[in-house]
């Protein structure tokens, strides 16, 4: 799906999303840290929304901010994990941050192995199965 165009007919945007993200930016500091190429999340998210709002996260990194490390099982491949130590360093200038205030919401835990067990939240996988 991704590194192609997207039909844009197949994206359903839910209802007062914009209205969500108001709210959102108001009360938290909100990034995006996927291990797709970035330039695939950005069209993604302007399929999502409003530009206007794409521009209020702390930042949208892409897989070249994940660290990289080889697969055991399978050496030809890699995992990407999402260490919050790299966010300190890179947005604040410090070695550590405040991990009782940071919160890494994602699908796969083996993505945060390096974090502290209580700074990740894991939720499913979303699937969309198309009947038609």
């Amino acid at each position: 799906m991704f590194g192609r165009n997207i039909d844009k007919s197949k994206i359903e945007v839910r209802v007062r999303i914009e209205h969500f993200f108001v709210n959102a930016f108001k009360k938290f500091h909100i990034t995006i840290w996927s291990y797709m190429k970035l330039k695939d999340v950005l069209e993604v998210l302007l399929m999502l929304m409003p530009k206007i709002f794409v521009g209020q996260f702390v930042f949208i990194w892409g897989c070249d901010q994940c660290s990289k490390t080889s697969n055991i099982i399978s050496p030809s491949s890699y995992y990407y994990l999402k260490d919050l130590q790299h966010v300190y360093y890179v947005c604040c200038g410090l070695p550590y941050g405040k991990e009782n205030q940071t919160l890494l919401i994602d699908d796969k835990p083996s993505k945060a192995f390096p974090n502290p067990k209580w700074s990740g939240l894991f939720l499913e996988s979303f699937i969309v199965h198309d009947n038609h």
